[in-house]
């Protein structure tokens, strides 16, 4: 994968009319293929800027739909489902994370460690506020932990998301 740098609009156009074209023309091995090859050799700036552009160029899909006409709901559809997600919009990738894995009885505490601790100090805070605007049900991440969590766990995960009081 090509390492994160300015994005090439140029390039996200041709590579958007690419897969637009081999979706809609060539045949699907040819276009699972190509959507392949792109998504794993672009870097994360410019696989948003290809999604961004994508439902321009096509007029009839977003990516995303694109990747289950051509894949369904196989896991490498899923996969790169994930990848265009995460490329888009990081911050609602990992709040959704966070918020799967606090929803419901009990804590999935392994997937809340991962969350926490890969993104601690990178972008946890505005994860955070991602959470709280669009997956929290009214609460803040603060709430959500205080709820979820108790004790010496509850601290910790405060304090490395900087909620800490």
């Amino acid at each position: 994968r090509q390492p994160n740098g300015p994005v090439d609009e140029q390039l996200a156009k041709i590579d958007a009319e690419v897969l637009n074209r081999y979706l809609t023309q060539e045949k699907e091995s040819a276009a699972k293929e190509k959507f392949v090859e792109i998504f794993t050799t672009r870097s994360w700036v410019q696989i948003a800027a290809i999604s961004g552009i994508f439902q321009d160029v096509s007029k009839k899909y977003t990516l995303n739909g694109a990747i289950k006409k051509a894949f369904g709901d196989g896991d490498t559809s899923k996969a790169l489902q994930t990848i265009d997600e995460f490329a888009s919009q990081p911050y609602d990738y990992w709040a959704k994370k966070l918020r799967a894995a606090m929803k419901g009885m009990g804590t999935d505490d392994e997937a809340m460690r991962r969350v926490i601790i890969s993104r601690a100090e990178i972008d946890l805070r505005d994860i955070g506020i991602v959470f709280g605007q669009r997956y929290g049900d009214g609460k803040t991440l603060n709430k959500w932990i205080k709820d979820d969590l108790g004790g010496d766990y509850e601290k910790l995960a405060l304090a490395v998301c900087g909620l800490d009081d």
